[in-house]
């Protein structure tokens, strides 16, 4: 992943991150919730629409 972020970040406008956690960081539900990049995930994806 890190290289397909590297390629990502290269083109204009974009900013990619990988975030520490697996598939299904993100749900409360899932064995693999990870809380705290949950929440750092919710938080920048909340800037990014307000700046829409």
């Amino acid at each position: 992943m890190p290289d397909l972020t590297a390629a990502l970040n290269r083109k204009t406008g974009v900013q990619a991150l990988i975030l520490p956690g697996r598939h299904g960081f993100a749900d409360p539900y899932s064995p693999n919730y990870a809380a705290p990049s949950a929440a750092q995930a919710l938080h920048l994806m909340l800037d990014f629409l307000a700046k829409r």
